[in-house]
This record gives C-alpha cells, sequence and structure tokens, in this order.
C-alpha cells in the first residue's frame, strides 16, 4: 500500500544535509545487481539519506546514484527497488517524466513543483510518496 504523505515540508528537513554526503566527490562505483526483470537491488554504493516520521529517525546507506546527461537529473536509489525490505527512492530536476519547465540540478538548489521532486520510501513494511507538488527538495551546490 502506498500511501501520499501530506507532511513533506517537515519530512525532509534533514534531506539536504543528507544529499550532501549522498553522492558527492568519492569516484568509487556504485554496485547495481540485477536479480530479475523487475526487482533491482541498489546495494554497496555510497548514497546515504535520513528521513525524519515525526520523531523517527530513519536511515539509509550504501545505494548508488545516478546523474542525466549534463547534470539535468539526479537519481538517488537505496534498496530493493521492488522488494520487501527498506527502500529509498529521490528524483529531482529535468528527469523523464519532468515537465518542459523543470530546471536542471546542475548547481544545486531547490526543486519543488514542475514535476521537479519524487520521493518513494518503504520502512516496516509501509510504503509512501510525496507527491511532486508536496516535495521540496535541497541539493547542495557540489552534488554533481
Amino acid at each position: 500500500m502506498v500511501r501520499p504523505a501530506s507532511f513533506a515540508a517537515a519530512l525532509f528537513g534533514l534531506l539536504a544535509v543528507a544529499l550532501a554526503a549522498a553522492c558527492g566527490g568519492g569516484s568509487s562505483k556504485p554496485a547495481q545487481k540485477t536479480l530479475d526483470a523487475t526487482v533491482r537491488s541498489f546495494k554497496g554504493g555510497t548514497a546515504n539519506a535520513t528521513v525524519m516520521v515525526g520523531t523517527e529517525s530513519i536511515s539509509y546507506t550504501g545505494g548508488s546514484c545516478e546523474k542525466g546527461p549534463g547534470d539535468k537529473y539526479l537519481a538517488l536509489n537505496i534498496g530493493d527497488a521492488n522488494g520487501n525490505g527498506d527502500y529509498f527512492g529521490l528524483l529531482a530536476g529535468q528527469h523523464p517524466s519532468a515537465k518542459p519547465a523543470a530546471r536542471s540540478t546542475s548547481g544545486g538548489g531547490e526543486f519543488v513543483g514542475e514535476d521537479q521532486a519524487l520521493v518513494t520510501f518503504r520502512h516496516s513494511g509501509r510504503s509512501y510518496l510525496l507527491r511532486f507538488a508536496e516535495t521540496k527538495i535541497t541539493l547542495a551546490p557540489d552534488i554533481s
């Protein structure tokens, strides 16, 4: 069951800090394995994220980042996207589903509206989707 989250503003207060370390600087190649046609595992990479749900802090570690051509978008995945365990996914910028007015993630900044920001996560058997219009992502300038 996917639950639309209406608490997006409070939920990602720590996200900017988490993302600054999530995809930065390292030249290590993220480990991606195709388990079968529908399940992808994003484990063993350097990506990390922290989600605050109320007073609970949920940490996701060891995922991978993908940047679009010219740093137009950023995709962050941690865990099994279609599995049963915990998973965190973030998509920001001029990704393929964004509206034409979406801006590039090159140089960082805030991403909200125009389908520029999408966050999904799964924890303890519950899945959450933060809709584009309800989600604001702040990327550090050196993320790219």
